[in-house]
């Protein structure tokens, strides 16, 4: 899970961020089940921009490559840690 998150925080990004009805067309599931997993730890919380609950494009890739190999939940949520501790994370210089 380390090498998703080290490439994104090892390359300049323009950072994309989608809304929620966005994030649920690109899961195929609604906002309840979106809830249920971010609460479950198996989906990455949303970053808020005043009153908008946004998510990364990146993170949101991630995941559902995750899925798509077949990631168990352990899986899942160690993926997920890693990308919300990114977020905070300081910058590596170059």
């Amino acid at each position: 899970m380390d090498s998703v998150v080290s490439a994104f925080a090892a390359s300049p990004l323009r950072f994309v961020f989608l809304r929620g009805h966005e994030v649920d067309d690109a899961r195929g599931l609604g906002k309840s089940a979106r809830y249920h997993d971010i609460a479950a730890g198996l989906w990455p919380p949303p970053v808020k921009v005043g009153k908008c609950a946004l998510w990364p494009s990146h993170e949101v890739d991630a995941v559902l490559r995750a899925n798509l190999r077949g990631a168990n939940d352990d899986e899942l949520r160690e993926l997920v840690a890693d990308l919300v501790a990114a977020r905070t994370a300081p910058a590596e210089a170059a």
